[in-house]
């Protein structure tokens, strides 16, 4: 089956845009000043805006990522937006369950680096790190919850997580070695 050729010609376009941009990603600090000017800007006229300004700069960072497949672009992105979601849920919502609102987007956000970088099969190495402050700010999530504390959590969690990790980089680069 071949392409018609204005569907070649749009996608011809599409490239020498992407390669400009990622050639030249001075523009990316412009737009982004830009932008968070319009934001100001309206949320002086329009009160209600604000507590969307922070999901709106994410948003703005996935897809600056969109355009330029640039790595560092996601991480912020995906960080910035979970903040974003969190206050505008624990803005509509109070109490325990605000906290976990926000808790459970800041995890989906560090999630979403992860899911994104998978499925666009993007080679950076331990691309798997966003699933580990995923879990644990997910974990304060279902801390809080609970409405009680889990002290064994907060005092030996991190503890013997940060061992079995360390025990899995250990394994995976001795295995690796083997090979």
């Amino acid at each position: 089956m071949t392409t018609p050729p204005a569907d070649r010609e749009d996608r011809s376009r599409a490239e020498q845009v992407i390669s400009a941009v990622q050639h030249r990603p001075e523009w990316i600090g412009g737009a982004i000043l830009i932008g968070l000017g319009l934001l100001f800007l309206f949320g002086q006229v329009i009160p209600a805006l604000s507590q969307y300004i922070v999901l709106i700069i994410g948003l703005g960072f996935l897809t600056s990522f969109l355009v330029t497949r640039l790595y560092g672009m996601l991480i912020p992105g995906g960080i910035v937006t979970g903040v974003g979601v969190g206050i505008v849920l624990a803005s509509a919502n109070s109490g325990v369950i605000a906290g976990a609102l926000f808790l459970f987007s800041l995890a989906a956000g560090f999630v979403l680096i992860f899911v994104v970088s998978v499925l666009l099969r993007m080679n950076e190495p331990g691309r798997w790190w966003p699933l580990i402050p995923a879990v644990f700010i997910a974990l304060g999530g279902v801390t809080a919850l609970s409405g009680q504390t889990v002290d064994w959590v907060w005092q030996y969690g991190w503890a013997i997580a940060m061992m079995v990790i360390g025990v899995f980089l250990l394994l995976r680069a001795y295995l690796g070695r083997q090979r």
